[in-house]
């Protein structure tokens, strides 16, 4: 992990990891494209998440200074978790 104090989050089925990036700015761009990448896996409607027994996996980020989040947390079906997890991890190597 990259030191800063930046940081990129998953949430799944109660694991958590992040990523960390020393400027907000480049840590913003990491959030979009992954987002916008996964835009098609994303649930439109929150609610729908929230009801029933929905596995879903939660993007979001953290400034460490006070733990502030400044971007709406994402949601997306729990069975695109894995492809997720490959994206964020390969695209943090090219940073």
């Amino acid at each position: 992990m990259k030191d800063g104090i930046y940081e990129f989050e998953i949430l799944h089925d109660g694991k958590h990891q992040t990523w960390r990036f020393e400027e907000k700015s480049t840590r913003n761009n990491f959030y979009n494209k992954v987002k916008d990448h996964f835009l098609k896996e994303e649930f439109s409607n929150k609610n729908d998440a929230l009801t029933g027994n929905v596995n879903i996996v939660q993007i979001s980020t953290y400034d460490n200074v006070g733990h502030a989040q400044f971007v709406p947390n994402r949601w997306y079906d729990g069975s695109s978790y894995k492809e997720i997890l490959t994206f964020v991890e390969n695209e943090y190597k090219n940073i």
